[in-house]
């Protein structure tokens, strides 16, 4: 299916892409039939199950996929922003350990995802 490939230079918009995504959320993927899907997860998903009549996520492991997307977005993102809002130095060091402690929970469930597959 043809497409068009636009780079938004983030730092100064343009009007007419601002006119689709008001809020200035990228990525930002238009449809045929003119629904608008922003921000990244959201954009994947559309791509991975429904784009141009393919099912590029399969779906035995949808469950496993969503799961692994739910932790980061509940977990780790949040403890990253953390990071990015500390105030001091000892603060960031503090919020490093919450970060790891999410990404420990993120490994220990695809770890165990695994060895219920396989095992």
């Amino acid at each position: 299916m043809p497409f068009d490939h636009v780079i938004i230079d983030l730092a100064q918009k343009p009007a007419e892409f601002l006119q689709l995504s008001p809020t200035g959320l990228v990525p930002l993927l238009q449809l045929q039939d003119g629904t608008l899907v922003t921000e990244s997860i959201p954009v994947s998903r559309k791509v991975a199950t429904s784009f141009a009549g393919q099912q590029l996520r399969p779906p035995r492991d949808a469950a496993t996929i969503e799961n692994f997307i739910n932790l980061w977005t509940e977990r780790v993102e949040p403890a990253y922003y953390e990071i990015l809002r500390a105030a001091s130095e000892p603060q960031a060091r503090f919020t490093t350990v919450g970060y790891l402690g999410a990404l420990s929970a993120v490994e220990e469930a695809l770890f165990s995802s695994a060895s219920r597959t396989t095992g």
